[in-house]
């Protein structure tokens, strides 16, 4: 069972966690009466988000502005200004954004210790 994190666009939304099989992966599901019917599925197995091992994905259900932001339909290619500086560093900088990161800061401590002298 994968863990499904569901936003809609209601006032009062939960951001409730569902269990869904691996067949019902809505992304590999050819038509859209297949998808409603999954849907169906999986909205009767609710989880508590204490008793979930990890959320496998999140389905923004009926929230087309979100689309600008996940092109990608994937939380790591979001555009850049949705997420904050820590999250680009911590969570989605390549091996070349890290190794930048550390001549900067490399290069602006040598310029701090020297002027210190």
């Amino acid at each position: 069972m994968k863990n499904i994190q569901i936003i809609d666009d209601a006032a009062n939304c939960t951001f409730s966690l569902f269990q869904a099989t691996d067949e019902e992966d809505l992304r590999s599901l050819p038509r859209q009466a297949d998808v409603l019917e999954a849907l169906n599925r999986i909205w009767e197995r609710p989880i508590r988000k204490q008793d979930a091992h990890g959320i496998h994905g999140t389905l923004f259900y009926e929230l087309e502005r979100y689309k600008k932001w996940y092109r990608e339909k994937r939380e790591d290619a979001v555009d850049a200004p949705a997420i904050n500086q820590a999250q680009r560093r911590r969570l989605f900088a390549t091996p070349a954004d890290l190794a930048q990161l550390a001549e900067i800061c490399r290069v602006g401590w040598t310029q701090k210790s020297s002027s210190i002298d």
